[in-house]
């Protein structure tokens, strides 16, 4: 991982910021509260690794489309309504 991040050539401080971007989406999975927020979170973390396989990097940019979809598959899935909200208040 050093090295990837060593080409896209911003440093370790977006190594460092896209990992605890990933273990905080992956906490918020788990917690039903926080299901949406945390894929969306990571869908958008995955835009990034997509693009910049495409751009920068090279090689197979296959696992982060599957994860980006898996992303928006489960924010989709797990969207707060605008109904249960307003009853709620």
């Amino acid at each position: 991982m050093v090295a990837i991040f060593a080409k896209i050539g911003f440093g370790h401080w977006l190594r460092i910021l896209t990992g605890l971007l990933e273990v905080v989406g992956t906490i918020g999975l788990f917690v039903p509260r926080f299901t949406f927020f945390a894929a969306s979170l990571l869908a958008a973390v995955m835009v990034g690794a997509v693009g910049f396989h495409l751009a920068l990097l090279g090689g197979n940019p296959a696992p982060p489309i599957v994860l980006l979809i898996l992303a928006v598959v489960t924010a989709w899935l797990s969207k707060p309504s605008v109904r249960s909200e307003t009853q709620t208040a």
